[in-house]
């Protein structure tokens, strides 16, 4: 398998402690899941090749006046990974 290192910010700071998803396109049942650290960085350790998916959502409260109680924020990375050459190679 490869490392992916990955970090997420919101407003340009680190998000800690966020739950962050990986699936490869093969098996989509076979989800990964991890934290955030206080530094916003999380790694997987992907076991094959193949295309993935990583995605994660931030959600705050609503700015007053929008008739919501949540605002959400989605990050999603689609890329495929190769054994052979450089490695990943974001789509």
């Amino acid at each position: 398998g490869q490392d992916l290192p990955m970090r997420l910010t919101y407003e340009g700071r680190p998000l800690p402690d966020t739950l962050v998803v990986a699936m490869n396109r093969a098996n989509p049942a076979a989800k990964m899941t991890a934290r955030t650290d206080k530094t916003g960085h999380v790694t997987f350790r992907l076991p094959q090749d193949g295309i993935w998916l990583t995605k994660a959502v931030h959600m705050v409260p609503a700015p007053a006046g929008t008739n919501a109680d949540w605002a959400s924020f989605w990050a999603s990375l689609t890329f495929e990974l190769k054994s052979s050459g450089t490695g990943a190679a974001a789509k």
